[in-house]
């Protein structure tokens, strides 16, 4: 089953529960045995943002991680520190809004081309958090909310949040805007994306 690892959190002394989100199946949460093990074959693929093939064995309870393939491990984003917590950063913010097994395509398209582009494209430069904004209005998006439609929406804004809900993230990667008006843009995606949230949500702001 092909997989994004969301993220791991520590269960029992030498397992951990592992949050994916699977094209077939949307996000899951699966038991991986003895992965902290020194030992262990599939710790280093199971790193936050690495692509898997993940062999997934139904349980009672839980279902459970068997063997873990890897696809794509983003080695130049993890070359570049930033870069890395920004993608760290996206991922838990997947994880954090999703629910599990409700399966879209889109989204694991998105989460798929965001990686792409900052692994492939050596001249991205994560100056702000342009990138992440962008990111999470699509999100939004695909879940059924347009900031495009929200009442608040400053006109003298929408031109810019349209090129970002819109564009292809090399836009928002190029988008040269004065600092005050980058921090309105912010908020406002922000405090949409709060109000929308079921669970809050912790502000990205501060990540790139």
């Amino acid at each position: 089953m092909l997989a994004f690892v969301l993220s791991r959190r520590d269960f029992r002394e030498y397992d951990q529960i592992v949050s994916l989100y699977t094209l077939e199946k949307g996000k899951m949460e699966v038991l991986a045995r003895g992965v902290k093990k020194i030992l262990s074959k599939n710790a280093a693929h199971l790193e936050p943002f690495c692509l898997v093939e993940a062999e997934i064995i139904q349980g009672k309870e839980i279902n459970h991680l068997g063997s873990v393939a890897p696809i794509e491990l983003f080695k130049n984003i993890r070359k570049d520190l930033k870069k890395s917590l920004v993608c760290g950063c996206v991922v838990k913010t997947f994880d954090h809004l999703l629910h599990n097994e409700e399966r879209d395509r889109r989204i694991f398209d998105l989460l798929k081309s965001f990686l792409e582009f900052i692994e492939q494209d050596k001249s991205v430069i994560i100056r702000s958090g342009i990138l992440l904004d962008a990111l999470v209005i699509k999100l939004f998006n695909l879940l059924g909310f347009d900031i495009l439609a929200a009442p608040q929406l400053d006109d003298n804004l929408k031109k810019e949040i349209g090129w970002l809900s819109r564009g292809h993230w090399r836009v928002a990667q190029n988008m040269e805007l004065l600092v005050n008006k980058e921090k309105k843009i912010h908020d406002l995606i922000y405090k949409f994306a709060v109000y929308h949230s079921e669970k809050g949500l912790k502000n990205w702001s501060g990540i790139a």
